[in-house]
């Protein structure tokens, strides 16, 4: 873990000039990114890996991913097919598929504990309900009894696609869906009109909640973006008037950046110049929260205290391994990080994950985690609360770099205090949360990034001369 100096200064210099320059980043969900893979690192047979991986823990996470979408969003740089009518046939193909790959790894994950099921999108809720509670049935042949033992079962969802539905969400409750989250971005009806979502204005949100209320969802949770087109100041606390008066168990906060892979991207995205005064307002949007009695998860999501929260991301970020099942879902695990899916975001390109037999299951592209990796992926996922004894430290005892001058920074600036066991993220912290984590991304890590941001559309690729070897 030891580097030259040089290298740590740099990485420490690199964090002061992003936020001086107010640079932003995406919520770093994961450590390694995508944008880090590669299809030289996928070993012949991931069934291994699951083998491997049990040693570690017996608890597990599943992540089922659902593509379809009825529109696209202007800021959307997720794997999604656009089904603008449904498409039952392939609907039905593509549920098949899924529930083929749990089988085919199915004798290498039996005796697993599912803590959380977690079914992303896309837009879930395109399928239908029968076909949603059909994957969940499915997981009872490799799981028996996961409900019992399952602490969090999710569903994404869109404001309209709940309302399509809304007669059967309780079938969801039945099949041990206990959370819900909406995409809802904005309920300003010019923003949602840019953002390509004009189906899911104001009145379509609020009665979304009634609906997910009347069938008992326990935990529902709404997303807003800040900085979409045409947003100001007053329009995000008149979004914020409207959430409040919905009082979902889970808000959450995400700020726009838009990918060169996006609608938004592609014309031009928004001024730099602007991401200043972003940040001035996602910090008031924090704020407003906290006030209404939010208590903070993490840098993008709130929750009513004892009611609300996304475990699967907590549990991911503390260790636990994700199985990610579906063309677009990636799966986490101790040794090794991998898509399976992740072909071109096309009807053709879906139709090869759909018609590929069971047996030629493999990983499309992955990145192996050495010590060295794993230890980076520790501290930056657990930033929140970071545990001291987490953080290498040399011989002598002094905290191993870049992690040493990163931190003593993040002290100067008010970003994090310390106590005998932890480094802890202040709100001025979590509020540049993402370009800590960045500052903390291994060399090769960036390198990779710099190689392939671009080309995976995920923004220009991030300047690596001040940390690179």
């Amino acid at each position: 873990m030891t580097m030259p100096q040089t290298i740590a200064n740099s990485a420490s210099a690199q964090l002061r000039k992003s936020i001086a320059n107010a640079e932003i980043e995406p919520f770093v969900y994961c450590y390694p990114p995508r944008t880090a893979y590669s299809p030289e690192e996928a070993p012949t047979d991931l069934r291994d890996i699951w083998c491997l991986d049990a040693e570690g823990s017996a608890d597990l996470n599943i992540y089922i991913h659902i593509p379809f979408c009825k529109y696209r969003c202007s800021f959307c740089a997720l794997y999604t097919i656009t089904t603008p009518a449904p498409d039952e046939a392939l609907y039905r193909a593509y549920v098949e598929s899924v529930q083929r790959d749990l089988a085919f790894l199915a004798p290498h994950l039996r005796g697993r504990r599912v803590r959380t099921v977690f079914i992303g999108g896309g837009t879930p809720l395109a399928i239908g309900i029968s076909r949603l509670v059909e994957l969940l049935t499915s997981l009872e042949d490799v799981f028996p009894g996961w409900r019992d033992c399952a602490e969090e079962v999710c569903v994404e969802a869109s404001p309209d696609s709940v309302l399509a539905v809304a007669h059967e969400i309780h079938r969801l409750v039945e099949a041990g869906v206990n959370r819900i989250n909406v995409g809802v971005q904005s309920f300003d009806d010019e923003e949602i009109e840019l953002a390509g979502r004009s189906a899911a204005r104001r009145h379509v949100v609020h009665r979304c909640f009634e609906a997910l209320r009347t069938a008992g969802i326990a935990n529902s949770g709404l997303d807003l973006i800040v900085g979409l087109e045409a947003q100001t100041d007053a329009s995000l606390a008149r979004s914020l008037d409207e959430l409040l008066k919905i009082a979902p168990e889970t808000a959450s906060l995400y700020m726009i950046n838009p990918r060169s892979g996006t609608p938004l991207g592609r014309r031009g995205g928004l001024a730099r110049s602007e991401n200043g005064h972003l940040y001035k307002r996602m910090a008031a949007a924090s704020e407003r929260l906290r006030d209404a009695g939010y208590v903070r998860e993490s840098s993008v999501q709130f929750k009513l205290p004892g009611k609300g929260g996304l475990l699967q991301k907590q549990l991911y970020f503390e260790g636990v391994s994700v199985l990610g099942l579906g063309a677009g879902a990636r799966s986490y695990t101790q040794t090794l990080d991998y898509l399976t899916g992740g072909g071109p975001r096309t009807r053709a390109g879906l139709a090869d994950y759909i018609d590929r037999p069971a047996s030629a299951l493999a990983i499309r592209s992955g990145i192996q985690l050495d010590s060295e990796e794993r230890t980076r992926r520790a501290i930056i996922l657990r930033l929140h609360k970071l545990p001291l004894a987490l953080i290498p430290r040399d011989a002598a005892g002094v905290m191993a770099e870049p992690f040493r001058s990163v931190f003593e920074t993040c002290l100067e600036l008010g970003l994090l205090r310390v106590d005998t066991s932890n480094l802890t993220l202040t709100e001025t912290g979590f509020l540049y949360r993402e370009l800590i984590c960045w500052s903390l991304f291994s060399d090769e890590v960036l390198r990779r990034h710099s190689v392939n941001g671009a080309r995976l559309g995920h923004g220009q690729p991030r300047g690596v001369a001040a940390t690179s070897v």
